[in-house]
C-alpha cells in the first residue's frame, strides 16, 4: 500500500504501508505515519491511498492497482477560501500563454473576454446534452430552448477595482501585485427560445502580471425548476491538447457517481477525456475539480482556477455536436424499416470547456434557482400487464352463422 498527500497547491509527502495479513471478511486499524496525518489548516489536504499486488498472481501482476481512494485531512469550509484568497497568498499557479509575447485576455467592446487562446469567448450555459435517463426533462429543456441562447450586451463598464485587490503583494513576491488592476462590469441578457430572459453580471479583473478573475452572478427565473446546467462554455484553440487538474479523476465523475474518482493532481489526452456512450451524449465530466490547465506539448496554454470545486469537462464536442449525433465513427447501424439519416459524431480539434457552477446529477437530480441538487422521479419506470399474454397467433372465433366473427361460411 501507498500513501500521498495532496492538496490544490501540490503534493505534501509520500511513503509506504505496512498491511497486515487478513483473512477475508476481516478488519483491522493500521496505524499511519505521523507525517501522513500532518495537518494543514485551509489547504484542503486530503490523504489518497492506493493498494497494490504484491507477487505475481494468476489473475495480475506484481505491482497492479487493486484500487485507490482519497481521504480529506483538513478540508477548508466552503465558501472559506476563494481563488482572491489564493492570490493574496501566492498560491494559485499560472501556465504560460499559448502565444508568448501576446496581448494578455482583454474584455472587448461587446463585453466578451478575448485572448490568444480562446477560439469563442466564455458564455453562459444553461444546457448540456441529454443522457438516456433524461427523455422527460429533455422535453422541458427544449420546451424552453435552453439550447439557443441568444445574447443581448446591456452595459459595459470600468469600475472600482475588488476589494480583494487592495490585499494583494506588491513586493515581487511571486503573487501578482495590485499595481495596475483594473476591474470592468459587464452586464448582459440571455434569452431563451421561448423569449425568458436571464440576466448575467460579470466583474472582470485584471492584475499587472495578466491574471484575469471572473466574478460572476446569473439571476435563474424561478420557472426554470430544473435546469441541466448552470455554468461557462467556451473553446480553445488548436494544438492545446493535454489536460491536466486537481480534482476527482482520472475518469469520468459526475455528482451521481462522483465517488468512483480519487481526489488529485491528474492529467490526460483531451481525446481520452470522453467516454464513447453507445448514443452520443453528456460525457466526459469531472467532478470537484479546483484547478485545470489545458496546454501544448511544451506546457503553454491556459490554466483556470475555480472559487470551489466545481464540475468540469474538457472534450472534442460540444452540447450541439453530441446532441446532433445518432453514433459513434465507424459504419451507421442498419436499421428496418429506414430511419431518418444517420449523423456520425466527429471530433473538433479545439477542445471546448464546459464549466458548471452546478452540474445535475445525470438522470437523477437538476440544478434548482436554489442552486442545490433535489431528487427527481425515478429514472427506471415499468409498464405491469394484468393477465397473462398468450405467445403465438391468437385462434380465430367462430360465430352462429359459422364463419369467423360474423363471416358467412364459404360454399
Amino acid at each position: 500500500a501507498e500513501w500521498q498527500l495532496a492538496s490544490p497547491q501540490g503534493e505534501h509527502g509520500e511513503g509506504r504501508l505496512a498491511l497486515l495479513a487478513l483473512a477475508p471478511r476481516e478488519r483491522r486499524r493500521i496505524t499511519l505515519p505521523a507525517e501522513a496525518v500532518n495537518r494543514q489548516a485551509g489547504s484542503d489536504v486530503v490523504l489518497v491511498i492506493t493498494l497494490r499486488v504484491g507477487e505475481d498472481q494468476p489473475w495480475a501482476a506484481a505491482g497492479s492497482v487493486l484500487g485507490t481512494t482519497s481521504l480529506p485531512i483538513d478540508v477548508a469550509a466552503d465558501g472559506d477560501t476563494t481563488v482572491a484568497d489564493r492570490l493574496v497568498a501566492g498560491s494559485s499557479g499560472t501556465v504560460p500563454d499559448a502565444a508568448p509575447g501576446a496581448p494578455a485576455l482583454v474584455v472587448d467592446d461587446d463585453g466578451l473576454l478575448r485572448g490568444p487562446s480562446i477560439a469563442t469567448p466564455p458564455g453562459l450555459s444553461l444546457w448540456r446534452a441529454p443522457t438516456d435517463n433524461d427523455p422527460e426533462p429533455a422535453r422541458a429543456w427544449r420546451r424552453w430552448g435552453l439550447d439557443g441562447l441568444e445574447r443581448r450586451l446591456v452595459t459595459v463598464r470600468p469600475v472600482e477595482a475588488a476589494d480583494w485587490c487592495a490585499r494583494l503583494p506588491e513586493d515581487g513576491s511571486g503573487a501578482p501585485g495590485a499595481t495596475d488592476a483594473s476591474t470592468v462590469q459587464v452586464v448582459a441578457e440571455w434569452t431563451t427560445g421561448d423569449g425568458t430572459v436571464v440576466p448575467h453580471t460579470q466583474l472582470v479583473t485584471t492584475l499587472s502580471d495578466g491574471t484575469v478573475v471572473v466574478e460572476e452572478e446569473v439571476e435563474v427565473p424561478e420557472r426554470f425548476h430544473d435546469l441541466p446546467r448552470v455554468g461557462t462554455t467556451l473553446e480553445l484553440v488548436a494544438g492545446l491538447d493535454t489536460v491536466e487538474w486537481y480534482g476527482r479523476g482520472p475518469h469520468e465523475t459526475y455528482p451521481d457517481r462522483r465517488r468512483a474518482g480519487w481526489v488529485g493532481r491528474h492529467h490526460l489526452a483531451v481525446d481520452d477525456m470522453a467516454f464513447p456512450y453507445i448514443r452520443p451524449q453528456e460525457t466526459g465530466g469531472r467532478a470537484d475539480v479546483c484547478w485545470l490547465a489545458v496546454t501544448d506539448v511544451d506546457g503553454a496554454g491556459v490554466r483556470i482556477d475555480l472559487d470551489r470545486p466545481r464540475q468540469v469537462s474538457v472534450t472534442r464536442h460540444t452540447a450541439g455536436d453530441l446532441v446532433a449525433a445518432t453514433h459513434h465513427g465507424g459504419r451507421a447501424p442498419r436499421r428496418r424499416p429506414p430511419r431518418p439519416r444517420h449523423r456520425q459524431l466527429r471530433p473538433r480539434r479545439p477542445p471546448a470547456v464546459p464549466r458548471a457552477a452546478r452540474h445535475a446529477p445525470l438522470g437523477l437530480g437538476r440544478a434548482t434557482p436554489r442552486e442545490r441538487l433535489t431528487p427527481d422521479a425515478p429514472i427506471l419506470r415499468t409498464r405491469r400487464r394484468h393477465g397473462p399474454r398468450r405467445r403465438g397467433r391468437a385462434p380465430r372465433r367462430r360465430s352462429a352463422a359459422g364463419g369467423p366473427d360474423g363471416a358467412r361460411p364459404r360454399r
